[in-house]
């Protein structure tokens, strides 16, 4: 009587595949990355502010697509996708509100530049909300940032909106050199916000 051979379920051919494929190296690990303040940038034109100025850099949003871990790069107009192993070290509204908050302390030469809720809106700050829209950058591409910002002083001024979209060319090809273009682009935004600042609540005359 021949005895049949037993064919290995699928349950177990994939388990030695995995096994073979763990024992033949370790996947590629995720990076983490940060946007950094801009460390040239020149005090704005009429700075510095007037001291007893409060700046209260209130609200930093970005679009939904935005605010994963993954970073996002847009393949086509309709399409973007994120880079698995290409990461925000930490969430991104949250960094970008750090590097905005230190730009604007460097470009008005104040240290009275805050975070809500950190700090609260008094009557006579300047309250400034931001809204992100795309934020992306690609390398050996291009970088591009839309924004929306409002000045105003005091929670009960309208204030004035000002709508820009950003774009600076990404002319290295790593990860590295993308961050470092998008960090760019938040110092040109921050120079736009410092001017509306500037004009809002000037410094006072010598």
């Amino acid at each position: 009587m021949t005895v049949p051979k037993r064919v290995p379920s699928l349950v177990t051919i994939a388990a030695a595949a995995c096994l073979a494929g763990c024992l033949s190296g370790r996947s590629p690990a995720a990076r983490f990355f940060q946007l950094q303040p801009a460390a040239d940038l020149a005090a704005a034109a009429g700075a510095p502010l007037d001291t007893r100025r409060a700046i209260v850099l209130r609200r930093v949003t970005l679009d939904a697509y935005l605010n994963r871990q993954q970073m996002a790069r847009r393949l086509a107009p309709y399409e973007v996708t994120y880079l698995e192993l290409a990461r925000w070290a930490e969430p991104l509204d949250r960094n970008a509100t750090r590097v905005l908050a230190e730009n604007l302390r460097r470009l008005l030469q104040t240290e009275q530049v805050a975070v809500y809720p950190q700090a609260a809106s008094a009557l006579d700050s300047v309250v400034v909300d931001v809204d992100i829209g795309r934020f992306e950058a690609k390398p050996g591409d291009q970088g591009v940032l839309s924004a929306a910002w409002t000045v105003r002083l005091g929670t009960a001024d309208p204030g004035v909106r000002h709508a820009r979209e950003l774009h600076a060319p990404v002319s290295g090809d790593s990860i590295e050199d993308a961050v470092a273009v998008q960090s760019g682009l938040l110092a040109e935004l921050s120079r736009l916000i410092a001017a509306d600042v500037l004009a809002l609540a000037p410094a006072p005359q010598q």
